[in-house]
């Protein structure tokens, strides 16, 4: 265990630079805290700023001491907060565009123990005084003749954009040990301060306070060494890169370089993982076993996607609708089961319509209820009697419907269920909505055919608890407002939301149907009998009633319901059914030709697939996809 602490500070202004930097020094190992010092007033950078504390919980975002305009001045000011004891302090420039792997661990190691040092430098790939160094030990081969002189603003190490430009170049067609250096002690001299590491003991001696009107550049490498007859020193054992001095950034930011070093920063993770839910989960959990490292991210304050439960009253709360597992596929059945024990639960729904309950699916006790008729044969013969005969395909879903099942079964249980559930008169809906109503002629009102049923007796937040152990897991992280970032962390991304939305909606929105989910506690053990009850009436605004406790027969002298109500879909809303009709499958169409275009972006589950998935079908679909990529 090391004896000091570790503290990176960074400079922070300019977004399109730290969102290279920040992924180098979350690929670092061994720092303790990242203190960015909020200098700038740009809300873009701000927003993007503030936004980056959610990625790691050792980052914290240090406000200015003083109000005054942002930039240089007000840099000397954030030393005051770098005199903690027992502590290493690095600072990188915002521009900093590559970190050496192992630098701050180094660094510091070597700071600590060079105590005799006041300030300590690595190398810095363009920096005036380590250009000059790696010019004297004739590491710079290539085309550029004129002399650097031992100078912080020298002409050509400072000034020179095109110096800069070939600088920059030459580093990334090299190998880092092509400028490694000797130990270089510094005279009383000013040098840029674009990577330094120093003492927090040493600075609490004056309380980091660098006095006002004084460059803090000077003040620190020159004026402070010498008052206290301290050297400074440069080693040339790693290095890292800094972009531009303000002389060269014009000329700089019109270049491919900063493009030329995203691509070679050193990647954190395997595979960047957008969304916990049963995709995402399932491919972090196949990605780690394989020995792969993942980061899943959601932007919700909780994993599990819309399977999330929550516990009220010690009763599992399914908080997006009712999620009950079922398969026939053995395969996924005991790769869910490797998480979580199932109980038997087998879904009955019941329909209530004028006060009166009707079974689901239907079958002979829905047939029952309706007419009193217990022979399957009477059964089929009334419905056979009150289907329609078109001259026509079915034009809508009312005439699909109707030649499916009959006039009694539609108007009862599906015309107003239905009007309700799409806020759309079935009239005017597609036919192709309802393709099959499967009827059973038998008293079985299990509502899934399917081998394998239950649901997971601990809850599926539990389930997925398990699913993700040991792997890294951030939550409230919004992917698009740290894409970049992220990104350059990660060799792969798995991304799981919505396709529209990683593509900037450049085809239009997808849409979907949503629904308002109000969940109540109520004083009593029992309000309905069962786990779910629909309401096909128009003038009841839910279409259906889950009660909890019935899902895991949970003791309780309390119960909890959840009133479904469809709602206005807007791109705001939460996706939970898409619709795939003809305009929105174009659509979906032209964004899927775009995503196979990117061989590093994995697109998969409902939400970046738009299709309707059951649980199982997600699962399945991650298995296949893991397959594929972690052959």
């Amino acid at each position: 265990m090391k004896e000091y602490k570790i503290i990176i500070v960074i400079p922070a202004g300019r977004k399109r630079y730290l969102e290279i930097l920040i992924p180098n020094i979350l690929s670092q190992d061994g720092w303790d805290e990242l203190h960015i010092w909020k200098n700038t007033s740009e809300p873009i950078d701000v927003q993007y700023i503030d936004s980056l504390k959610i990625l790691d919980s050792r980052i914290l975002i240090i406000e200015p001491p003083r109000l005054e305009p942002y930039g240089a001045r007000t840099i000397g000011q954030f030393f005051h907060y770098c005199t903690d004891k027992n502590t290493v302090y690095i600072r990188f420039d915002d521009d900093i565009c590559y970190i050496e792997p192992g630098l701050v661990e180094w660094l510091a190691a070597v700071r600590w123990a060079k105590k005799e040092y006041f300030l300590i430098s690595p190398c810095v790939i363009n920096n005036s005084v380590a250009s000059f160094f790696l010019q004297e030990e004739n590491k710079l081969k290539f085309n550029y003749e004129s002399k650097i002189s031992f100078n912080c603003l020298d002409s050509i190490g400072w000034r020179d954009s095109t110096f800069a430009y070939d600088l920059h170049n030459y580093f990334l067609d090299n190998s880092v040990n092509e400028f490694r250096f000797p130990p270089k002690e510094l005279p009383s001299m000013r040098f840029s301060i674009n990577c330094i590491s120093w003492l927090g003991e040493e600075f609490n001696k004056f309380n980091g306070i660098v006095p006002d009107g004084v460059d803090e550049e000077e003040w620190l490498t020159n004026i402070k060494p010498a008052e206290i007859n301290k050297k400074n020193l440069i080693l040339g054992d790693k290095l890292c890169c800094h972009f531009s001095f303000y002389t060269q950034r014009k000329y700089l930011d019109n270049t491919e370089i900063l493009e030329k070093y995203k691509k070679i920063i050193p990647k954190k993770y395997d595979y960047l993982i957008v969304g916990s839910g049963f995709f995402g989960s399932t491919f972090a959990r196949l990605a780690t076993d394989a020995g792969k490292k993942c980061l899943v991210i959601d932007s919700r304050n909780h994993i599990g996607g819309n399977a999330y439960t929550e516990k009220i009253n010690n009763i599992d709360i399914h908080m997006y609708g009712p999620h009950i597992f079922h398969t026939n596929n053995k395969e996924i059945w005991d790769f869910v089961n490797k998480f979580s024990s199932f109980n038997n639960f087998i879904l009955s729904p019941k329909v209530r319509h004028n006060d009166k309950l009707y079974s689901l699916p239907f079958n002979m006790n829905t047939f029952y209820e309706l007419w009193g008729c217990t022979d399957p044969q009477e059964a089929k013969n009334i419905i056979n009697s009150q289907k329609p005969i078109f001259d026509h395909l079915p034009k809508n879903l009312e005439e699909q419907a109707l030649s499916l099942v009959g006039k009694d079964i539609y108007n009862l249980i599906i015309k107003d269920y239905t009007a309700k559930q799409w806020m759309t008169d079935p009239k005017e809906l597609p036919a192709f909505i309802i393709k099959r109503l499967p009827l059973r002629f038998t008293f079985n009102s299990n509502y899934f055919d399917d081998r394998y049923q239950g649901i997971p007796v601990d809850g599926y937040t539990k389930l997925f608890e398990n699913m993700l152990d040991g792997v890294e897991v951030i939550l409230n992280v919004n992917y698009f407002n740290n894409k970049e970032t992220l990104n350059n962390l990660t060799n792969k991304v798995v991304f799981t939301g919505k396709i529209d939305e990683y593509f900037d909606y450049e085809f239009g929105e997808l849409e979907y149907r949503t629904l308002d989910f109000i969940h109540e506690v109520l004083d009593i053990e029992n309000y309905q009998g069962t786990a779910q009850i629909n309401y096909p009436d128009p003038e009841i605004p839910w279409t259906r009633i889950i009660e909890h406790k019935h899902f895991n027969k949970t003791n309780s002298d309390k119960t909890v319901i959840t009133k479904e109500i469809p709602t206005i879909w807007s791109k705001d809303k939460v996706p939970y059914y898409p619709i795939n009709n003809d305009k929105n499958n174009e659509i979906y169409k032209k964004y899927r030709e775009k995503a196979d275009l990117l061989p590093d972006v994995i697109f998969g589950g409902r939400l970046a697939e738009y299709q309707y998935y059951d649980m199982h079908q997600v699962i399945g679909a991650a298995l296949k996809a893991a397959r594929i990529h972690l052959a």
